[in-house]
């Protein structure tokens, strides 16, 4: 990693699947300088939802697609990257908690710290509840000792002209459009799209 970066922003969720809110987010925090570079970190379970997401592998599979296509085609290719916090790319064990198997941020940012390096100022990326919400996660204290927050208008909604309506773009939605067979674009990008027919991912059983 370059010496230069000095501010690393850290996009933690589950990305199940990666939409245009989050894409949004990221470009927005690099377009106002606000860190010299973006990671997304997809987490292998919210301890908080009930809600049994695509595998791991598959919800990594589909961030890697969409940083080698739309986002090296935007030429952001230096500026975001992808990191996981786990030993092996694709096995999430190492960041279960030991007391009930749960995964909780706290863990996985401390193997992503240790995957990036120690020199850089660290700030966790979300919307303007992030602050609140941070006090809530497990071992709330010590992440706030090592991680900055930076706390944006919440992505995922789009504000059409002349007073029109917003629409707000969450995971859930997008899921449910697809199990509904509804087209996922432009809430997708065309990469994420392609695998998830291809795998026949949300589709109902």
């Amino acid at each position: 990693m370059k010496n230069e970066i000095k501010k690393l922003g850290l996009l933690l969720g589950t990305f199940d699947p990666i939409h245009i809110g989050h894409i949004e987010l990221v470009t927005r925090v690099l377009g106002e300088g606000l860190v010299d570079k973006v990671y997304i970190v997809p987490t292998p379970g919210n301890p908080w939802k009930d809600h049994k997401p695509a595998s791991f592998e598959f919800r990594c599979y589909m961030i890697k697609h969409l940083l080698k296509k739309e986002i090296t085609d935007a030429g952001l290719q230096d500026k975001v990257g992808f990191v996981t916090g786990a030993f092996c790319e694709y096995n999430p064990v190492d960041l279960a908690d030991p007391e009930d198997g749960k995964y909780y941020s706290y863990l996985q940012l401390a193997r992503v710290k240790d995957e990036l390096g120690p020199t850089y100022e660290y700030y966790i990326i979300g919307g303007t509840d992030v602050a609140e919400s941070v006090k809530g996660w497990k071992k709330s204290e010590e992440i706030l000792k090592e991680f900055h927050l930076l706390g944006m208008d919440r992505a995922g909604y789009v504000d059409f002209p002349e007073g029109g309506p917003s629409i707000k773009v969450s995971s859930t939605n997008i899921r449910e459009m697809i199990a509904q067979g509804k087209p996922a674009f432009p809430w997708l990008m065309p990469s994420t799209i392609d695998i998830i027919h291809k795998y026949r991912l949300y589709e109902r059983e």
